[in-house]
């Protein structure tokens, strides 16, 4: 039985390694022709990605201590009990590769999935179409994921559009940077994350691409850009089809993102090893990675919900009862890739957040 993955980025490597892994013969396709490139990630995560990763790795660009969130009128810094990680993209990317080609997947680039007809996929390869067997199909392809597409999986997809840039110029190394407020960054927040000291990757999400001024004006004045990258950052949607016969959707082609932060590759990354579990004992994978990571990404997106809401006045109100030493310290201990534990507690200690997440509800 072969498996063709569409995509080699994280959720598509690691699916791959994890289904090679348990003795598939897996084909891997890239429709670019160098794997990690073009970026379209931010790359930070929580330290959870350790399950997956050595810390230390050579495409560890950072570790950060330090969250400072400002909104128009207010501000509130706290340290992490554990260190966010800053990661080079390419060298992730590739990382997960190759351990895949490792355990024996093969991967083909400049492979563009177009289609299916008549039991067949199909791709483009520097102008010649190819057509292959379909059997199974692991669409790892990004928020407009063509595999979604061509098999008329059910489910409205909606995305918003990241802008970032990399910048030269002076930035505290160990400081994460969020910026909240209607006239920064409506519907999303701006970011900044060191690299070091003088290098940092600058940016902000917006709705559609007529807001792209929200991004000129915030990386005005904080250094020298050096780079641009942009992508589409899916919303999370718990009606979206993930699982259709022998054709299954992993990360970002299955909305597997934080609606909050718009992090998708550690859900990704655990979304791959419930897709392994599922065929290799064939069990209903939109099951398995609905139990384990649904709830969560559903809190995520009712938090979105209710932040896209907020005035500039209510995030500076926000801020100030998260100040609250218990707060703070529960903001701190606890990881913010499971929130739905923390928000119980928060409630606890502070019941006027309540108000908030009541507009949504």
């Amino acid at each position: 039985m072969t498996i063709s993955v569409i995509g080699a980025g994280p959720a598509g490597s690691y699916s791959a390694y994890l289904l090679a892994k348990e003795g598939f013969n897996v084909n891997i396709f890239e429709e670019h022709n160098i794997v990690g490139k073009p970026i379209q990630c931010t790359g930070i995560t929580t330290s959870f990605i350790s399950n997956y990763i050595n810390t230390n790795a050579d495409f560890i660009v950072n570790k950060i201590d330090t969250v400072r969130v400002y909104s128009k009128n207010n501000s509130l810094e706290f340290k992490l009990k554990k260190k966010n990680i800053v990661m080079d993209r390419y060298g992730m990317d590739n990382y997960f590769l190759n351990k895949a080609l490792d355990i024996g997947a093969e991967l083909n680039v400049s492979h563009r999935f177009i289609g299916t007809r008549d039991g067949q996929i199909t791709f483009k390869n520097n102008g010649k179409i190819i057509s292959l067997n379909k059997e199974i199909v692991v669409g790892a392809d990004g928020p407009n994921s063509q595999v979604a597409k061509s098999f008329g999986f059910i489910g409205k997809k909606d995305n918003l559009l990241g802008l970032q840039a990399t910048i030269i110029g002076e930035f505290e190394e160990d400081v994460f940077q969020v910026f909240l407020g209607n006239k920064i960054s409506p519907g999303f927040f701006a970011w900044i994350v060191p690299e070091n000291r003088s290098r940092a990757r600058v940016g902000l999400a917006v709705r559609n691409s007529q807001d792209k001024a929200y991004f000129e004006n915030f990386i005005r004045n904080q250094g020298k850009v050096v780079d641009r990258q942009a992508g589409l950052i899916p919303v999370y949607n718990p009606k979206m089809q993930t699982e259709m016969d022998s054709v299954f959707l992993v990360g970002d082609a299955a909305g597997q993102v934080k609606a909050t932060t718009g992090g998708g590759i550690l859900y990704a990354l655990m979304a791959a090893e419930e897709l392994a579990c599922a065929l290799k004992n064939h069990k209903s994978y939109e099951k398995g990675w609905k139990k384990r990571l649904g709830k969560s990404l559903s809190t995520h997106l009712l938090l979105r919900n209710c932040l896209n809401r907020f005035t500039d006045k209510e995030y500076d109100q926000l801020l100030e009862m998260l100040k609250h030493e218990k707060v703070k310290k529960l903001i701190q201990d606890y990881d913010r890739e499971f929130p739905i534990v923390l928000l119980i507690k928060l409630s606890l200690f502070q019941p006027g957040l309540l108000r908030y997440i009541s507009k949504v509800i």
